[in-house]
């Protein structure tokens, strides 16, 4: 047999053999978390209703956590389509159906909003103008700003550290389409599936009827690069006081005193 012949043959049968390796390991290790998973969510599906009347009856009222993942903020009702430790209801974060009209004081999500289709962004986006009251807050953050991404390539300028020194098309790849690699078991979900710039998300909220906004970009803990965008959107004319808005999320910033707020 030839001999490139035979090394394409061997080639092709050892990556078959780990895709095939591959997708045992995921299914078996699914297999092993489906108790916790089952547990966790038949715990949510009786308990996220008594969340909802305490933080209902608090002070504070009712915060939203859309897309919390692993991150379980304390004074909220962290919301995810996966059950997830940190999850108090397990649910689709782009419909909130089962939330009442004007029930909250703050919508917020993290590295969330990019996630969902783009058909599904103004469903959403209105649904939080019913669900929020009147004086709410609508505080979306870790949104990457394809702008700054496209300069950055472009310019072949510093990389983010921990990714490479330059920012090659990794670094592209891995803010516009989130590296989906990095979670098989759950990669459509974590696949981004638009793109943003600030134009495009004034465009989103102004449709939406969101009268007050400011939208923003920063730098995450460990980046020097501030390609994340984040807004916040008020349903009234009122004064959005950004960094004291922001300073109970001050964690997601690698400096809150350097936030770059967008002004045409």
């Amino acid at each position: 047999m030839n001999e490139t012949l035979r090394n394409i043959i061997l080639w092709i049968f050892s990556e078959r053999a780990r895709e095939i390796k591959q997708s045992l390991s995921q299914r078996l290790t699914s297999i092993k978390n489906a108790p916790i998973f089952c547990m966790r969510y038949i715990r949510a599906s009786l308990t996220w209703k008594g969340k909802v009347h305490r933080l209902s009856s608090s002070a504070e009222g009712l915060k939203l956590h859309l897309g919390c993942g692993e991150h379980n903020h304390p004074g909220m009702l962290n919301c995810e389509y996966r059950a997830t430790k940190a999850a108090d209801v397990v649910m689709d974060c782009g419909n909130l159906s089962r939330f009442k009209d004007k029930s909250a004081s703050i919508i917020f999500s993290h590295a969330f909003f990019e996630h969902l289709y783009k058909e599904q962004q103004m469903i959403l986006l209105k649904d939080i103008f019913r669900v929020l009251k009147d004086d709410g807050m609508l505080i979306f953050m870790g949104i990457p700003d394809f702008q700054v991404i496209a300069e950055y390539y472009i310019n072949q300028r510093q990389g983010i550290k921990r990714i490479g020194d330059t920012f090659d098309l990794y670094h592209v790849y891995r803010y516009t389409h989130g590296d989906p690699e990095i979670a098989p078991a759950y990669w459509l979900q974590q696949l981004h599936k638009s793109l943003f710039d600030k134009t495009y998300i004034e465009n989103l909220l102004f449709k939406a009827g969101f009268k007050t906004f400011v939208i923003f970009n920063y730098c995450y803990p460990d980046e020097d690069i501030p390609l994340n965008l984040g807004f916040i959107a008020s349903k009234q004319d009122k004064m959005i006081k950004l960094k004291d808005d922001l300073l109970p999320f001050s964690e997601y910033f690698a400096n809150i005193e350097e936030i770059m707020p967008w002004s045409k």
